[in-house]
């Protein structure tokens, strides 16, 4: 029995070892998935909009872009237990994304604009200021 806890033990540490490697490589890629994903954005903004692609082309990207900034402990937990709180970062991202040519109606409150720019959030920053959306002092 004892070579049972030992071979559980190494299956153990090598899970451990891959979910971290898997961690360093997607902190070192974040910049580049965030430029990838943005820009599939900003080419559905340049192309004027097609409000009739927005699901098709906007929310699948605005779910890359969220599941690739996030660390891998939020990527588990959003995926399972807090499945509530990677849909709300997507409609944001939404949102903010076809706000961009359609004025939408959260944004026009500057305590919404604050909340969502001027937050901790690192990614809702980053699209506000290529929404060009900036919070009131």
């Amino acid at each position: 029995m004892l070579w049972v806890s030992r071979i559980i033990t190494g299956l153990i540490v090598i899970a451990v070892a891959l979910f971290l490697a898997a961690s360093v490589f997607l902190s070192i890629r974040k910049g580049a998935f965030f430029n990838l994903y943005a820009y599939r954005l900003d080419q559905w903004v340049n192309a004027g909009g097609n409000v009739k692609t927005v699901d098709a082309e906007v929310v699948p990207s605005c779910g890359k872009l969220a599941m690739t900034q996030w660390g891998a402990w939020q990527d588990i937990r959003f995926l399972t237990v807090d499945r509530g709180e990677f849909d709300f970062e997507v409609d944001v991202c939404v949102k903010l994304t076809v706000n961009r040519l359609y004025k939408q109606p959260e944004f026009e409150k500057p305590e919404i604009v604050k909340m969502v720019c001027a937050g901790t959030n690192d990614l809702y920053r980053r699209l506000c200021q290529r929404a060009g959306l900036t919070p009131s002092s």
